[in-house]
């Protein structure tokens, strides 16, 4: 029973089996392409000194100088590559998510609905309330010829039917 009851427990979209898959795939992917592009700042440093680090005290060797110039074509390629992995990745991830989000709302979709019609049903016993005690005010204020003030919910039945036509709106309501 507990089992069965488990396995049907609603989680949040990003906290799916699917999502998380996703996202243990992605972690690395993004730490390198972080990692890569660093390589890439460095190797800017490097090729454009003393220009772009005029700043820097530290001295930069010929021999950084002729690596950096041979690894940056592959150093690009290969960033270049694992971003295309990460945002094909985070594609995934949101293909994913949306589905999820959609079962869960279809999953939500009868429960809400039922709670809809046992509040249209409440709250339509609560305009007759509403609009029999108006009557009875309205039939003392004939009789007895004093004024009042009213006691009912004067645009109740106004307001009732605004929300009864979002609900509709909504598929939640079927009459």
């Amino acid at each position: 029973m507990a089992t069965a009851a488990a396995s049907t427990r609603l989680v949040p979209p990003a906290q799916t089996a699917a999502v998380k898959a996703i996202d243990v795939q992605l972690t690395p992917i993004a730490t390198r392409e972080r990692e890569l592009a660093a390589k890439l700042d460095r190797f800017s440093v490097v090729l454009n000194h003393p220009f772009a680090s005029l700043h820097q005290e530290e001295a930069i060797s010929i021999e950084e100088r002729l690596e950096a110039r041979a690894e940056i074509d592959t150093v690009r390629a290969e960033h270049a590559r694992v971003e295309l992995t990460r945002r094909r990745l985070e594609a995934e991830r949101q293909r994913a998510l949306d589905a999820e989000k959609e079962r869960v709302r279809a999953a939500l979709h009868a429960k809400k609905k039922a709670a809809v019609v046992k509040l249209k049903a409440r709250l339509l016993v609560a305009k007759d309330a509403s609009d029999e005690l108006r009557d009875v005010q309205h039939e003392e204020h004939t009789l007895l010829g004093e004024p009042f003030d009213s006691l009912h919910w004067q645009e109740f039945g106004d307001r009732l039917q605004v929300w009864l036509a979002t609900a509709r709106s909504y598929g939640l309501l079927d009459d």
